[in-house]
């Protein structure tokens, strides 16, 4: 009972932010649908195309400019239309699916070292403040043990 206490505790506020993200999105893509019903298919594959290269190049550094560049679209109008979609800027967005990585990584077994490596961060004082951050706990207490 304490082991499933323990887990329901740490994966609540992983499930409430993966809701909240989902009701955001269908809110805000329903609200610019509604205004520009012509544009929002395109806008949405241009984003599209941004998210899936932030999943494929975790590792890589890529700056907000690249990612706009990827997607068609201005710096700014890229981070305000990706908000609108995601609910995250497109940085907090990239570190969440890095962390994210990493801590599957640490659920496999590898060394906090090797999972900020995985993900492309050097800096491992960095990646603990990163992942707490992001995650809620250090990267050691998602270790296999």
């Amino acid at each position: 009972k304490q082991e499933y206490e323990k887990k329901r505790f740490l994966h609540m506020p992983l499930v409430l932010a993966c809701v909240t993200i989902i009701f955001c999105t269908l809110y805000r893509r329903n609200s610019i649908i509604g205004s520009r019903k012509t544009d929002s298919s395109a806008l949405y594959a241009n984003l599209t195309s941004a998210i899936n290269y932030m999943n494929e190049h975790l590792k890589d550094d890529m700056s907000v400019e690249e990612l706009a560049k990827i997607a068609g679209m201005s710096k700014y109008y890229f981070c305000h239309n990706f908000k609108l979609y995601t609910g995250f800027s497109p940085i907090r967005y990239l570190n969440s699916l890095r962390c994210q990585m990493a801590r599957s990584e640490l659920r496999k077994g590898a060394t906090v070292c090797a999972a900020a490596a995985e993900v492309g961060i050097e800096n491992i004082s960095y990646f603990t403040r990163l992942y707490k951050s992001v995650i809620g706990n250090v990267p050691s207490a998602d270790m296999k043990k």
